[in-house]
């Protein structure tokens, strides 16, 4: 059930939060796993695989026998004694005890091993790719903040130019706000500079130019979730999880099929003798059959040993997958409580840290204009209302981060 509702749950939030964006998205993420070499060599390994399921629960290729019985000595021929003949004749070794059955199921469960490990480097490629693009929206956004807080200094400087030039203003307060200015241009030629080398790593991710043009991280997702649902989804769907229980299903069969090597095997064969007329003869033809099994007395010295390898690593396997559910559970509820902490910072820089710096910015620029208060008091809200602003866009741009690498846990691929 959970397996159902968690990948709707995340369709959810990524819809809303690239409204009229998820196409592009979409495409973006369609773009990077098309081109990617590495998961086109894993594709290959998957079909390689998918073959030898056929070819693992094969029999051995039959034999054939051609052969002469019983030709004299002192005189060779076909027509001088009555027991002289030719032979051909086909056997056929038949494994016993279901060990093709067992071979078969151990193919099959490598191919689905080598499917989940595709899935994987799929869904940890794509929240790479994502990543970036959140990074790079981040990037962006705080452009636009700094870009009108520049604005707002930039007021500031003229209003204190003019003030300065009828008499009533400060040239130190002009100075202080041209500098507050440039370095407002500082961070911006350092935001850029990340911009063009992040918009290139996707570039290089998605193996050609993409565009991400017009994309924004919306604000009306960030909710509250709970943990519990979330672990439930992700052991029940991550590709680690099912690796390692196909790793422990395959331990199991080859102590089966070890053990199984006890059972003798089973040859069975059949030839046809031809004889030619004899003066002693009417040189009747004649066939044969035979069963042949072989006894397999020294399988047990053989096999014990690798018996017991078999048995070792089929503990390992269940402490591996036992040591994968409770590391998975940890970093899902880790998620989780950081999602729960965005959220609820979100929530506070939205409702009253940003209100209140702007209506502190406000009320410092009138009690300046009034005489009241100095200037410096009023760059300096301006610069707290700079920070606040970009850290409300960091923890939009953290929530999506860690709801993509809570998608990533479940082998979850292309996000619409």
């Amino acid at each position: 059930m959970y397996f159902r509702i968690i990948p709707i749950f995340f369709v959810l939030i990524f819809t809303a939060a690239f409204a009229g964006d998820a196409e592009q998205f979409q495409e973006i993420q369609k773009t990077v796993l098309a081109n990617n070499s590495k998961i086109k060599a894993m594709e290959q390994e998957v079909h390689m695989y998918r073959n030898q399921i056929s070819s693992s629960s094969a029999l051995e290729d039959p034999k054939l026998k051609l052969g002469v019985n019983n030709v004299p000595i002192t005189n060779p021929g076909f027509k001088m004694d009555s027991m002289t003949s030719k032979e051909i004749g086909i056997s056929q070794m038949i494994p016993l005890g279901g060990k093709l059955g067992l071979k078969s199921a151990i193919a099959e469960k490598k191919y689905k091993i080598a499917q989940e490990r595709l899935r994987k480097e799929k869904a940890e490629l794509l929240h790479m790719a994502r990543m970036n693009i959140y990074e790079l929206l981040y990037i962006r956004e705080s452009i636009k903040i700094m870009e009108e807080i520049k604005s707002q200094i930039k007021l500031f400087v003229d209003s204190e130019i003019a003030a300065n030039k009828s008499g009533t203003g400060s040239l130190s307060n002009v100075i202080k706000a041209n500098i507050e200015y440039n370095m407002v241009d500082e961070g911006l030629i350092s935001l850029k500079q990340k911009e063009r080398d992040v918009t290139s790593k996707i570039d290089y991710l998605a193996g050609s130019p993409v565009s991400i043009e017009g994309m924004n991280l919306h604000d009306d997702v960030l909710k509250e979730i709970k943990a519990g649902d979330q672990a439930a989804g992700v052991l029940s769907s991550n590709p680690d999880m099912k690796i390692l229980a196909l790793e422990k299903e395959i331990s199991q069969d080859d102590v089966s099929l070890k053990t199984r090597e006890y059972v003798p095997d089973m040859e069975f064969g059949f030839s046809y003798m031809q004889r030619e007329k004899t003066p002693m003869s009417k040189g009747d033809d004649m066939f044969s059959a035979m069963v042949i099994f072989n006894i397999p007395v020294w399988s047990l010295s053989k096999n014990r040993p690798m018996v017991e390898e078999m048995k070792n690593k089929l503990a390992m396997s269940q402490n591996l997958l036992s040591d994968r559910k409770n590391s998975l559970v940890y970093s899902v509820d880790s998620i989780t409580s950081r999602l729960n902490k965005w959220s609820s910072l979100y929530v506070l820089y939205k409702d009253q840290i940003i209100p209140q710096a702007e209506l502190s910015v406000e009320t410092s620029h009138s009690q300046h204009m009034a005489g009241t208060r100095e200037f410096m008091s009023v760059i300096d809200g301006i610069r707290m209302l700079l920070k606040y602003k970009i850290d409300m866009s960091m923890v939009k741009k953290e929530y999506y981060a860690d709801m993509s690498e809570l998608h990533m846990l479940t082998g979850g691929e292309i996000l619409k």
